[in-house]
């Protein structure tokens, strides 16, 4: 439907002092059923004439439709009724012609005689079959005939509503259902008049049609699923086509595109909250250093002079001390931030683990005799090569130690263990805490989480986080496990051949 839109319409006969139209502005909709009604002399035909453009006016009338007027004027009146209805609709058949007449209860010999000698009855009837022809022509030539007939409407109407409650219905329902059609049509296929003269071809149509049904909802459950495990690998930007699948693999489509939109908006604003994080860490760890090298500087010429006052002595050692664990503080701040950005430039290469693990113990040998601490070395034969950063592993080797230097109970054991094998190499690090491990193995990786609550330490709480930063930028796993005081961590790489 489109409209038609009057505006400042103003139109009046020649040598008449009145207006027809003065200024006159509305809007028609030409699916109305409109009729216009008044005294003679109130515009009514003119109107009509004005929208065939058959009078000049002012202001403007705008519509995407064409006009007729009628009844139609026949120019030549000694024609025959025949000639008069193919001329105004030329399109039509004979058939159809005499079809129009008998509904309109008009004999079919009053299309033989002249125009003029039929009575006004006559020549309305005559005209209104040639109107009604010349419709149905045009509604052919745009495909729209079916639309605007009124048992196509109910038609689509009933359609409508069944399709919006087989929608509505669960998909157990929905297959019930069809599985019940299939059967009622393969029925009447090969039971009901006039297929079953036609048996077995209207059986095999109903079969060959199920067959196609299902081959294109199977292959829009193919995409679907394409779609779900590239989403689910990783590709969160990856769209699943929705075009031309069924309506509940449609639905099911677009809710897997819209979660895949939430947590790809989820994903680039953790990434944005933790660029910001390790940016502020590092902007306030470059920010302490500068003083924090001052103090250390100045501390270090307090204790080039002579003390006279032994406690001035003692202020200056725990200054010293203090400076140095806010210096390592700082220090691992900033590699804890850019461990876990992934930041820092990794160089894979081969590494003896045996030897490398030695060298550390070797370093750390004297901190865990002085906590009376008895490590329990066990490797295979051989060197165990790992594909890893020789300094990034040092250093989570070092952190681990460390950490068993810090926490772990005086007089016990430290257990660490190389295992070799399926392709991957396994360090494992055991030892019972000084304190009760009240904390989960989750929590422990975490930033500036201790096993013990007080803080008497002088540890971080940065070590163990910044050791699985480190194993993951390598390609490598890192675990921790705690079974009441029994600590283990565990440290994964992949085996160098």
């Amino acid at each position: 439907m489109s409209m038609i839109d009057v505006s400042n319409l103003t139109f009046g006969y020649e040598g008449s002092p009145e207006l027809i139209f003065d200024h006159v502005g509305f809007q028609i909709d030409s699916g109305w059923k409109l009729g216009f009604t008044g005294r003679n002399g109130r515009g009514k035909t003119t109107f009509l004439r004005l929208l065939q453009g058959e009078y000049p006016y002012s202001g403007t009338i705008s519509a995407s439709v064409e006009f007729e007027y009628f009844p139609y004027e026949v120019a030549n009146l000694s024609r025959t009724g025949l000639e008069v209805v193919r001329e105004i609709a030329p399109e039509a058949e004979d058939w159809e012609i005499q079809r129009e007449l008998g509904l309109l209860d008009l004999a079919e010999r009053s299309l033989e005689l002249p125009f003029s000698s039929l009575s006004n009855g006559e020549r309305t009837k005559v005209l209104l079959a040639a109107m009604f022809l010349r419709t149905v022509t045009v509604r052919l030539k745009v495909r729209a005939l079916a639309r605007t007939t009124l048992l196509c409407r109910v038609v689509s109407f009933l359609w409508r509503r069944f399709s919006v409650f087989f929608q509505e219905l669960p998909l157990t329902w929905k297959t019930l259902l069809c599985f019940l059609l299939y059967l009622a049509a393969i029925f009447a296929a090969d039971h009901l008049w006039p297929f079953r003269y036609w048996y077995p071809l209207p059986g095999a149509v109903v079969n060959l049609a199920v067959l196609m049904g299902l081959c294109w909802w199977s292959a829009g459950f193919g995409r679907v699923r394409k779609g779900t495990e590239i989403i689910a690998a990783g590709n969160l930007n990856h769209q699943i086509e929705t075009a031309h699948l069924p309506a509940d693999l449609r639905g099911h489509a677009e809710v897997l595109n819209n979660i895949s939109d939430g947590l790809a908006a989820s994903v680039n604003e953790q990434m944005k909250s933790e660029r910001f994080k390790a940016e502020l860490i590092t902007n306030v760890s470059h920010d302490l250093k500068t003083p924090l090298t001052s103090i250390i500087n100045y501390v270090d010429l307090l204790k080039a002079t002579d003390q006279t006052d032994p406690r001035a002595q003692s202020y200056i050692e725990v200054l010293d001390r203090k400076s140095l664990r806010l210096k390592k503080l700082t220090e691992d701040l900033v590699e804890a931030s850019k461990a876990s950005t992934g930041v820092l430039a990794v160089n894979r290469e081969k590494i003896g683990m045996a030897q490398l693990l030695d060298q550390a113990l070797g370093e750390y040998e004297e901190k865990l005799e002085e906590k009376h601490l008895t490590v329990v070395r066990t490797v295979p034969e051989g060197e165990s090569y790992v594909y890893a950063d020789g300094r990034h592993l040092w250093r989570v080797i070092d952190n681990l130690l460390s950490n068993c230097a810090k926490y772990a109970l005086e007089g016990t054991r430290v257990y660490i263990e190389l295992v070799r094998g399926k392709g991957s190499v396994s360090l494992s690090v055991k030892n019972i805490s000084r304190e009760a491990l009240n904390v989960p193995p989750e929590r422990l990786m975490e930033r500036f989480v201790r096993g013990e609550e007080s803080r008497s330490t002088e540890g971080s709480g940065l070590g163990l986080s910044i050791a699985r930063s480190l194993t993951e930028l390598q390609g490598g796993t890192f675990e921790l496990a705690v079974d009441g005081d029994l600590f283990k961590a565990v440290v994964t790489l992949p085996q160098s051949s």
